[in-house]
């Protein structure tokens, strides 16, 4: 989260959203990733080599997503299970 890279887009990202309202930064960051990340099975590489390539697996994209919400101090955190991993990320109602 600390990259300049990952920070710049988020900041980029962020000014895109519909408003700053948490739900519409995170639903914005999860369509973007889709759109830009292409899908690549392999090993763990890094966000920074996600974004790098534009490639990468279910790793890559939820930490992607995990570093996008950090960036912008909503809390999230990766969730693993063998050969699987996705993101979650918490607001308050």
């Amino acid at each position: 989260t600390k990259t300049a890279q990952l920070r710049t887009l988020a900041r980029e990202l962020s000014a895109a959203a519909p408003s700053q309202h948490p739900w519409d930064l995170a639903q914005t960051f999860a369509r973007w990733i889709p759109r830009n990340i292409r899908p690549q099975i392999g090993s763990y590489t890094s966000v920074t080599t996600c974004l790098d390539t534009r490639y990468g697996d279910c790793e890559e994209m939820a930490g992607l997503f995990v570093a996008l919400c950090r960036a912008v101090n909503i809390p999230a955190r990766l969730v693993w299970v063998p050969n699987h991993a996705w993101a979650e990320f918490y607001l308050v109602d």
